[in-house]
């Protein structure tokens, strides 16, 4: 009888030991998942960042642009980015009304057209801003270098 008594705490003991080891090594991966996908997260956005700079010098060399030219395009680039930053706000707004829209148990298609036509007007400017940034920097290229400027784009399009 106590034999059996000591298997069964014995036995207990070890599934109870296991279970432990099991459950904290699963909490360890997932903790380790956890960072990992942070520093990837952080990897990526940083990488996101170097591809405009690493592409720009690609499109320098591939053109063969003048110094002048270049620091021309670097002006256009800097005045674009600095534009882009302030639509950013606005769509991250849109974006998040559209989000409350699409979290409805039932589709409200008129409140998603009212909220389109409310953002209508600054969609319109980005794309406005947009052409007349990639027009003044065709401005800046002999005819040579826009032909050369269109095959790269159609090469490093994302």
């Amino acid at each position: 009888m106590i034999l059996k008594v000591s298997k069964k705490v014995g036995t207990l003991m070890l599934t109870s030991l296991l279970c432990g080891m099991l459950f904290s090594s699963y909490s360890a991966i997932a903790y380790d998942r956890g960072e990992n996908v942070a520093q990837k997260t952080a990897s990526f956005k940083h990488e996101r960042g170097n591809h405009m700079a690493r592409d720009f010098k690609k499109m320098v060399k591939y053109l063969k642009l003048s110094e002048e030219q270049q620091e021309k395009m670097k002006s256009i680039r800097t005045n674009a980015s600095e534009q882009r930053t302030g639509f950013k706000q606005s769509m991250k707004s849109f974006h998040a009304k559209t989000k409350v829209l699409l979290e409805a148990s039932l589709f409200d298609e008129q409140g998603f057209n009212a909220l389109y036509s409310q953002y209508q007007e600054e969609f319109q400017e980005m794309a406005s801003f947009k052409v007349k940034s990639k027009h003044a920097m065709l401005q800046i290229l002999n005819k040579e270098q826009q032909e050369k400027f269109f095959k790269f784009e159609r090469k490093t399009k994302r």
